[in-house]
């Protein structure tokens, strides 16, 4: 706004040059007033040159110079150029300032009174050396004579200033409503400025938590990615190891788009891989995850979901489809196909669904794609869906590359169908190769013979066993405390003076299982009535307060008798 005050001063001192050349008898006059205006441009535009904007003090000079400005020019014709005198109203209301509009305003409308009621003509034969400066400031202070005001408030003068004053209310309105308008612009700048660090921070969360490891050994090789098409996603895929023989891996897409549907994913995917990694089968992670989803889904969202576990000793590969596209199946030396089997319902819409687990034997070199409908449903310029078939070519050209080049040539192949156009989906894909069975773990054997002394020698090694294993100090504990009373009773029940015991433990889907043998007297515990814990100690029934403790601690417990041996097993999740 100041550069259009600033050209405004500009064309007003164009004016005063026109008049100085074209009225020699009042030179004096506009040389005494119109010269500061006349300085004042050059002034404003150095400043604006050397320091980048103008300051603030710029507009009330400029408003100062023009209304001067306007006021010599009037007084030059007063007939022709009276009504300038509404532009400095007009102009500075556009600074959206109301309490400098009014000031602004009402020196305008002093300076036109005076103009119009309170006018002093110079003489046409008046000569540049004929006038005085002091007849000159009697000339300019005869504007505040208002004796004279009778003599010239005519009707046309009347109706005139009348119009001037209905404009200048009208800047002044502006300049409020315009300032509220700016208000409100800022407020709304600020809360997007706002809205868009909090998705950017969202974007970087998602990103984040979406997997970036990708293992790539002689057994299995996996890869993903995700490209969202808009600042946050719908779409997860994840790849973990439930323990040291099985792979998980899945892919989803949440309805919708934007913040609500990231946090859906993000909740989808969270769940899926707790409820995995706790040992559970596909069915039943769909099918709890559904359940929660269904609970937590006030907007009703829906997720297409495939889960799929792997046994790397065996290739088995179970799976649940809960609605989602279907997976391409590469096997080794084939073209690829379609995994078609009927899909189950999706998840977050209905509580009472129900899953149903499908198994698959992967062969070494086998590969399976996964998939979201933002890779069959990209659109060419031409509208054309990049399609089913285009992505099994894309699958078969790729066959013999790795699970990363794989993903990378699909993403590609769909880039250059789409071409300039944008994406409206999320465009998630992974790959994942079976290269060969892992040998089956073996459970590590130790014996030892028992007696009183050689107790802590036993729980000692149970105790690095379970470290090695990962287990937590508290999941050591418990383990501690119920191998412990099964040494006791075995010392105590099996043997009279000490004998052999032959611990095995081994960790599989994030479970410790420890197997304690002895060849001593048939006996099994889990027979031994459980004791009442409520009665006081002189009234119970004596013996069955281990086995209960060994029952409490541990997850499950069993027991044979087989070969002539005491079998006790504990398994315990970590």
């Amino acid at each position: 706004m100041n550069l259009i005050v600033t050209a405004i001063l500009i064309i007003a001192d164009a004016l005063m040059i026109i008049q100085l050349i074209t009225n020699p008898a009042k030179a004096y006059i506009i040389v005494f007033c119109g010269v500061p205006a006349v300085l004042m441009t050059p002034v404003i535009i150095m400043n604006l040159i050397f320091c980048k904007h103008l300051h603030h003090w710029v507009k009330n000079v400029n408003m100062a110079v023009i209304i001067i400005s306007f006021m010599l020019i009037a007084e030059l014709d007063s007939n022709e150029f009276q009504m300038l005198f509404i532009l400095p109203a007009f102009i500075s209301s556009f600074y959206y300032d109301p309490r400098y509009t009014i000031v602004s305003s009402g020196f305008s409308a002093a300076t036109l009174w005076m103009v119009m009621f309170n006018n002093v003509q110079i003489s046409q034969e008046t000569q540049i050396n004929d006038l005085k400066f002091d007849e000159l400031l009697s000339v300019l202070f005869g504007a505040f004579d208002f004796s004279k005001a009778g003599e010239l408030a005519d009707l046309d003068q009347i109706c005139k200033f009348a119009f001037s004053a209905l404009m200048i209310g009208i800047a002044i309105y502006i300049s409020y409503s315009g300032r509220l308008l700016y208000t409100r612009q800022a407020e709304l700048l600020s809360e997007k400025a706002s809205a868009k660090a909090e998705l950017t921070m969202a974007r970087d969360i998602q990103k984040g938590a979406l997997c970036h490891e990708f293992p790539d050994n002689s057994f299995f090789s996996v890869y993903g990615d995700m490209e969202p098409a808009y600042a946050v996603g719908g779409d997860f895929y994840d790849q973990f190891e439930i323990d040291d023989t099985h792979l998980a891996v899945v892919v989803g897409d949440v309805s919708g788009h934007g913040m609500a549907a990231a946090m859906i994913m993000m909740l989808s995917m969270t769940l899926i891989k707790v409820y995995a990694q706790s040992g559970l089968s596909c069915d039943k992670v769909i099918l709890r995850a559904n359940k929660y989803l269904v609970s937590a889904n006030p907007q009703k969202f829906f997720v297409t979901c495939w889960l799929g576990i792997l046994d790397l000793t065996s290739g088995e590969l179970c799976y649940v489809n809960a609605g989602h596209n279907y997976p391409v199946l590469l096997r080794k030396g084939q073209a690829p196909e379609y995994l078609k089997e009927k899909s189950d319902f999706v998840l977050g819409r209905r509580r009472l669904a129900r899953y149903n687990e499908k198994h698959l034997k992967l062969n070494a070199g086998d590969k399976l794609v996964l998939y979201t409908d933002g890779v069959t449903e990209s659109v060419s310029p031409q509208d054309e869906f990049f399609g089913d078939e285009r992505l099994l070519r894309t699958v078969s050209a790729s066959a013999d590359t790795s699970t990363k080049q794989l993903v990378f040539n699909i993403k590609q192949a769909v880039s250059d169908f789409s071409g300039n156009k944008m994406s409206s989906d999320d465009i998630t894909v992974e790959a994942l190769e079976f290269k060969g069975k892992m040998p089956i773990p073996e459970y590590e054997n130790k014996t030892f013979f028992l007696t009183m002394q050689s107790f802590d020698t036993v729980l000692d090694y149970i105790e690095e066993r379970c470290k090695e294993y990962g287990c937590s100090m508290d999941i050591v504990y418990d383990i501690l405390t119920a191998s412990s009373e099964i040494l006791a009773n075995i010392e105590s029940y099996a043997y009279e003076n000490g004998g052999d015991v032959q611990i095995m433990t081994i960790s599989n889907r994030r479970k410790v299982t420890i197997v304690f043998k002895d060849k001593g007297k048939a006996f099994d515990p889990m027979l031994v009535i459980k004791p009442d814990v409520t009665l006081p100690l002189s009234q119970r029934r004596q013996g069955g307060l281990g086995i209960h403790i060994v029952k409490k601690l541990m997850d499950s417990s069993s027991y044979r008798y087989e070969d002539g041996q005491n079998i006790l097993t504990i398994e315990k999740d970590f």
